[in-house]
């Protein structure tokens, strides 16, 4: 999405289609994307609309809330450190935006890793899972696993 996004800042085209920031105005910190994945539906039905203006407009509003959402927390918190991390991090529009606004409205360090450390999650939960089952509980059969979602990463 980033790739084809910038060919709309190279272009300097202006995307008529607006998407919505899901759950930016709410006091919480929770968000959730279905209502933009549903908007995001609704224009790909259409007959015409513009790829890259499409992903344009949804990289804007998935960084829009991302970075609304914790710069709340970092504000409410008073947080001394914010931390960018996992697949999502490689994104250098959120890097940007995040970091700018991190920087403006708080007295926070950002960190940001390099782009060959912001990789996916799953491989550091799966490892956490297999050291649980195995070494923790001592299970040696696979049919003996059961999926937990809530299992919790660290005994205390």
């Amino acid at each position: 999405i980033e790739k084809v996004s910038n060919k709309a800042l190279s272009n300097r085209a202006i995307s008529r289609i607006k998407l919505p920031r899901p759950m930016m105005e709410t006091n919480d910190f929770n968000f959730s994307f279905s209502g933009l994945k549903t908007a995001v539906l609704r224009v790909v039905k259409e007959e015409k609309f513009e790829k890259v203006g499409l992903a344009f407009e949804f990289q804007e509003a998935v960084t829009d809330v991302l970075v609304t959402k914790t710069l709340k927390a970092a504000q409410k918190f008073q947080a001394r450190a914010v931390l960018l991390s996992g697949g999502v991090a490689a994104n250098q529009n959120l890097r940007q935006k995040l970091s700018v606004q991190i920087k403006k409205y708080t007295d926070a360090q950002i960190f940001v890793p390099p782009i060959s450390l912001c990789t996916d999650n799953a491989a550091m939960i799966a490892a956490a899972a297999i050291y649980h089952f195995f070494l923790e509980k001592g299970v040696r059969n696979w049919y003996d696993v059961r999926a937990d979602a809530n299992m919790r990463l660290k005994n205390s």
